[in-house]
């Protein structure tokens, strides 16, 4: 009898661990508060600015930090404007379209000028071997999202 306890003691203990292997495991997804707005240029020209928080509680600002914030806008058929760092780290990016409804994809990818990152990291980024943290879309009506500061915090793909 004592046998089967000890037995069913270290089964029991073993599925207990396994089990809070299996829940510590399960990453959470990562959000970015972001903050928007869409101006029109022309006719049928747009510029989209934001502004967001990363990296300002170690002292970053914009062009200092290791990683910068892009942006792919896709109207209902094709990508209309998009901002993919490797160049000097910027917060807008100019777009055409005709649609009034746009899909806005932010993504944190690194800063290839940031003084803070190292050579090897230099060189992995201009290989395009590094990991690129893309957000959840947003939906714009730019019809009537125009010249307004729109607040989001949307979550990592």
């Amino acid at each position: 009898m004592t046998t089967r306890t000890i037995i069913a003691t270290f089964l029991l203990i073993c599925f207990i661990n396994c089990n809070r292997n299996d829940k510590t495991k399960k990453q959470e997804k990562a959000s970015l508060k972001i903050a928007i707005e869409v101006v029109p240029e022309n006719d049928s020209s747009y510029s989209i600015s934001w502004k967001d928080t990363i990296g300002q509680s170690k002292g970053y600002n914009i062009l200092n930090r290791p990683f910068e914030v892009w942006c792919v806008l896709k109207d209902t058929k094709n990508i209309v404007g998009y901002y993919k760092g490797l160049s000097t780290p910027s917060n807008f990016t100019y777009f055409t379209t005709k649609d009034s409804l746009i899909k806005v994809t932010f993504m944190i990818g690194p800063n290839f000028f940031s003084d803070i990152i190292s050579e090897e990291e230099r060189k992995k980024i201009y290989e395009r071997k590094v990991n690129v943290m893309e957000f959840n879309p947003i939906n714009l009506n730019i019809k009537n999202d125009l010249r307004k500061t729109l607040k989001f915090i949307i979550m990592e793909k």
